[in-house]
């Protein structure tokens, strides 16, 4: 009997499956906001519509402020400041 392609396989085994940039990306920003206090729901992260500055956004800063009234800034910088402290997803090995 075939053996189904080694990705198909593996993915119904729940092994090796690759995790995109944007799920990662997300997934930390996910933490950063949670441990602000604020919903991870609002760490969403997607492709810039602004590719000659960035690759990637999170725009939840802003719907957040008006959620938590609170300066979009603030939330901002908070989040940020959680991502340059928290370990590399390489460094959780």
């Amino acid at each position: 009997m075939a053996r189904e392609n080694d990705a198909d396989w593996h993915a119904k085994k729940g092994e090796n499956q690759m995790k995109k940039i944007l799920d990662i990306i997300t997934d930390e920003m996910k933490k950063a906001f949670a441990a602000n206090g604020y919903d991870e729901n609002f760490a969403k992260v997607t492709l810039s519509n602004r590719p000659d500055l960035c690759e990637y956004q999170c725009n939840g800063a802003m719907a957040a402020a008006k959620t938590y009234k609170k300066k979009p800034i603030d939330i901002a910088n908070g989040v940020v400041c959680l991502l340059y402290t928290s370990p590399s997803p390489r460094d959780t090995r």
